[in-house]
């Protein structure tokens, strides 16, 4: 499994486009949070192809400050490191729809489960060398008798960085 991801991945780096960005998650709305609360989580984001990693690095909180994870090791890598899929269908040579989703890639490896799976839909803008993109998501989570529940339109996301 691990050399088929491999070759996937160096596959998907020889042959699809290049991303290298910044993507915000809005978070939902909390009940009496703690001020400042946080109100967007940033996520360092990088494309490969159909695959594409997202590491949490910081959030943009209500007042407008930014909190930075100071500490980015190996161990918080592997904790919090993210993979996706992703298809992205062009309308235009600028205009183009990304559809993906998320899950814990150390979660989705070691113990083959997860309790939060992440959809997103959005419209993305080329320029150049720069892309823009913003778009819904809809948050799938395992409920606590089992079940699947998914809400959609709460969060949204927005992204910008460079594409090659």
């Amino acid at each position: 499994m691990r050399y088929l991801l491999l070759i996937f991945l160096i596959l998907s780096v020889s042959v699809f486009p290049f991303f290298l960005g910044v993507e915000g998650l809005t978070l939902p709305q909390i009940d009496f949070p703690e001020y400042p609360a946080p109100q967007i989580e940033l996520f360092a984001r990088m494309d490969l192809g159909l695959l594409y990693f997202m590491l949490p690095f910081g959030t943009y909180n209500e007042d407008g400050s930014v909190f930075i994870v100071n500490n980015i090791d190996a161990e918080y890598i592997k904790r919090f490191l993210g993979v996706g899929l992703q298809l992205t269908p062009n309308f235009s040579k600028n205009f183009y729809m990304r559809l993906s989703t998320d899950m814990p890639i150390i979660e989705a490896i070691s113990i083959r489960q997860f309790n939060v799976l992440d959809l997103k839909v959005g419209l993305g803008l080329k320029f150049a060398i720069f892309k823009f993109e913003a778009g819904a998501v809809g948050r799938m989570k395992k409920l606590t008798d089992g079940s699947l529940g998914m809400k959609f339109g709460e969060i949204f996301y927005f992204a910008g960085g460079f594409s090659f």
